[in-house]
């Protein structure tokens, strides 16, 4: 399975919404109760991080289509040598790798 990992920000909106697609899916599957906040928000939050944060996010394809993403949250001001890594992968293309790649990028 050949799966592509590449970093996207804000301004490509294409990867954006593919993103909340594959974590909407990810969170219906894994956290039901969870209403959704929809792509607005997270499009808010994508493009204008908490200040002191630097926010970087990949999204992996397999075969083209929308796998997975990550969200890699790095504090600037302090515990600079923490972070805190978010790894969505749709529930119909798990235990293939997709999540091990975005992990490894």
């Amino acid at each position: 399975m050949d799966i592509a990992v590449s970093s996207f920000s804000a301004a490509d909106h294409e990867s954006v919404a593919q993103a909340y697609e594959v974590r909407r899916a990810a969170d219906a599957a894994d956290v039901p109760d969870l209403p959704d906040a929809g792509l607005g928000r997270f499009v808010k939050k994508l493009a204008n991080p908490l200040p002191g944060h630097r926010i970087e996010w990949a999204i992996a394809r397999v075969g083209g289509a929308p796998a997975g993403c990550v969200e890699v949250d790095l504090p600037l001001l302090d515990n600079t040598e923490s972070a805190l890594v978010d790894v969505h992968v749709h529930p119909a293309l798990r235990r293939r790798g997709v999540g091990r790649a975005l992990h490894a990028y």
